[in-house]
């Protein structure tokens, strides 16, 4: 099975000019705006001319963040109210509602030092919360099958800037970037995480890794950049500034069943002990998205 997800991953990395750890994937220096001319739509970047038509948006999961508030009708605010979808952070750090906001067209998920915020007592994988707040988001609406796109920019810090989706019984991360790990500096700005993982149990985060491939992709840190996903009944495509860099159908990850549930959007920060944690001269630090998008294919 790796054998041959290699293969393909290979084959597709040469299609566009990129080998993991050789060279960049090209980019451009600004990310047109696509607009369907017929609705005035938008589109995903990744589209031929021909495909324009084929896509609707979906409002209830899209953002341009440029309102003054966070759309509740939306977003679920992680820790907003002492609330939290199914945890509480990835420890040390917890999430604090204050953490996630709009500004100036944008939203923002800052990563503080606090160690005065009033901590959970409990302990994730072992570790108890304390310092460090973060924030993030969670779609209050699903979807299944279409395509999602971000336009983000990763915090300058030891923290995962992660987008994503999720169901009862899987989950992928479109990107786990760390602009600045202390440990395995080799996974520099210029490097990002895509995952796929099946869930052991629909109640907590306990996951069975699938998939995983760390790419050398873009400066994600100085620059904004569109990464997109498009996932259908048979598999998954993944994208960078409008470019294919990755496709397998689920049968060469070895499960059918991937994905195949309607799934939630999530966007975070997280501290990651692995490559490194925060300290107070490291931080704050700002995980910026201009946007979130949603299409899904019209009906014929």
């Amino acid at each position: 099975m790796v054998e041959s997800i290699n293969g393909m991953y290979k084959k597709y990395l040469v299609a566009v000019g990129f080998m993991f750890g050789c060279s960049q994937v090209p980019v451009k220096n600004e990310q047109a705006q696509l607009l369907n001319k017929n609705t005035n739509t938008l589109l995903p970047l990744t589209l031929s001319q021909n495909e324009e038509d084929k896509w609707t948006l979906i409002s209830e999961l899209s953002d341009e963040f440029d309102n003054s508030v966070l759309d509740s009708n939306k977003w679920f605010i992680q820790g907003k109210n002492n609330e939290y979808h199914l945890w509480k952070g990835s420890a040390p750090a917890q999430f604090n509602g204050s953490n996630t906001y709009l500004d100036n067209g944008k939203l923002v998920i800052e990563t503080k030092w606090e160690p005065q915020f009033d901590f959970s007592q409990e302990k994730f994988n072992g570790r108890s919360y304390e310092n460090v707040t973060t924030g993030g988001i969670v779609s209050k609406n699903k979807f299944l099958y279409g395509y999602m796109e971000i336009k983000s920019k990763a915090a300058l810090s030891t923290v995962s800037s992660s987008f994503g989706g999720r169901n009862k019984y899987s989950e992928f991360e479109l990107f786990e970037q760390v602009g600045a790990p202390k440990f395995y500096k080799k996974r520099s700005d210029k490097h990002y995480n895509m995952s796929i993982y099946s869930l052991e149990n629909s109640n907590d985060l306990n996951k069975k890794k699938i998939f995983n491939y760390p790419l050398e992709a873009t400066d994600s840190i100085s620059k904004f950049h569109v990464y997109g996903c498009e996932w259908d009944e048979n598999g998954i495509k993944y994208f960078v500034d409008g470019q294919l860099i990755f496709e397998a159908d689920y049968d060469d990850l070895g499960n059918k069943n991937l994905l195949t549930e309607p799934i939630e959007i999530w966007a975070n920060a997280e501290t990651v002990p692995y490559f490194g944690l925060p300290s107070e001269s490291d931080l704050p630090s700002f995980y910026e998205i201009e946007y979130i998008r949603v299409w899904q294919k019209k009906e014929l």
